[in-house]
């Protein structure tokens, strides 16, 4: 399930954007330091983007393209850069798909000799109630009457004329006929016009509204979409990337050494039936949590469940797997407890990066195996 959408403040971002791009005209230590500290905000701002972008509009989304270019952190661009194509083709979909949806299947009839075919064609209804109004107000009009009966008055009257005048000595009764006969073609189209003008009034009323005109459309029934269980192998993927995750972490905090011997522990444990392992708990999680608690410095019977000779009872196996979750994922409750006890005893955290320290080679691979995890959460 997705998580609730939460927009970044887009004010800030432009804003960011803005001061840095008039700040790279320059070339001194105070525009240095001054795109240094844009950089460094847009670090965390593109952070939170990457843990929710969800909720996007297509122009918020093309400004934060711009941000990532520009203020983007060089290990992270590559990463905002997919997530924001992503989410630009997802919205493109739905605008696609809402206009298709716009459109309604009607059912239509041709006539070829003898032959009649049925033909389903996609209309607009927009277009279709439009066409029906201009069409209306056409016939109903005052104006389109009366010129209709006096253009039917003149047409008769020009034909006429020309038998009148084909003919050499046209007698009196002749004259007067036609005369009289223009005269009611006149007068019948002005009383047309006039009998239209007063039905419409009259169908303005509210005690004389006529019903509209139903008619019957064919829609096309909305696909349906399934959401595909999930499937073991997907749990499998999922299972190693965190495993990956946890083994490289280890490998940063505690070196490799260290990180080998807890897993002799915990292999030895789990052959010798001394203690057990959920599915939402590997060997690498398991020596992750306790590796945790020494760093931060907090009191765990992790390290002692690992080295216990004797089989765990059913209480110590509960307090084992408590143990494990409280710490959260990636250890940020753990990391939060640490940071509030450290103010209430008015100590600060020690900030010096054990990432920094480690090699390149394992830098890249733990930035690869970050990368993943935050596709993970992307997807859910």
């Amino acid at each position: 399930m997705r998580r609730k959408k939460q927009h970044i403040d887009m004010e800030e971002v432009k804003s960011l954007l803005e001061c840095f791009m008039r700040m790279k005209k320059y070339n001194n230590p105070h525009s240095n330091y001054l795109k240094e500290t844009y950089k460094a905000r847009a670090y965390w701002i593109l952070e939170d983007f990457a843990k929710n972008p969800y909720g996007y509009s297509l122009e918020e989304l093309n400004l934060l393209r711009d941000f990532n270019r520009h203020l983007g952190n060089e290990e992270q661009t590559e990463e905002i850069s997919q997530i924001i194509r992503q989410q630009t083709e997802y919205r493109q979909r739905q605008i696609t798909n809402k206009e298709k949806n716009r459109y309604v299947l009607r059912k239509t009839h041709t006539s070829s000799n003898t032959k009649t075919s049925a033909i389903y064609v996609y209309t607009d209804p927009r277009n279709e109630k439009k066409r029906s109004r201009q069409t209306q107000k056409k016939q109903t009009s005052v104006f389109a009457a009366l010129g209709a009966a006096l253009t039917l008055a003149g047409n008769h009257l020009r034909q006429t004329g020309r038998n009148f005048i084909n003919h050499a000595k046209p007698s009196v009764a002749k004259i007067e006929l036609l005369a009289q006969k223009s005269k009611y073609i006149i007068l019948g189209g002005i009383l047309a016009a006039g009998g239209i003008f007063g039905f419409k009034q009259l169908s303005k009323t509210p005690n004389k509204q006529l019903p509209p005109i139903e008619t019957k459309t064919t829609e096309t029934p909305a696909p349906i979409t399934q959401t595909p269980a999930r499937t073991d192998s997907l749990q499998l993927k999922t299972a190693a990337i965190w495993n990956n995750y946890y083994d490289t972490q280890l490998e940063i905090q505690i070196g490799t050494q260290k990180k080998e011997k807890y897993y002799r522990q915990i292999e030895n444990q789990l052959e010798n039936g001394i203690f057990s392992l959920p599915e939402n708990i590997s060997k690498q999680h398991l020596a992750f949590a306790a590796a945790m608690y020494e760093i931060y410095g907090f009191k765990s019977d992790l390290k002692t469940f690992m080295s216990s000779p004797e089989k765990l009872s059913a209480t110590q196996q509960r307090e084992l797997e408590k143990q494990v979750d409280a710490i959260g994922r990636k250890a940020e409750k753990l990391q939060q407890q640490a940071i509030a006890r450290a103010k209430e005893n008015g100590r600060e955290i020690n900030n010096a990066s054990a990432f920094d320290r480690a090699s390149p080679k394992l830098q890249r691979q733990h930035l690869k195996n970050l990368k993943q995890i935050r596709q993970l959460s992307a997807q859910r």
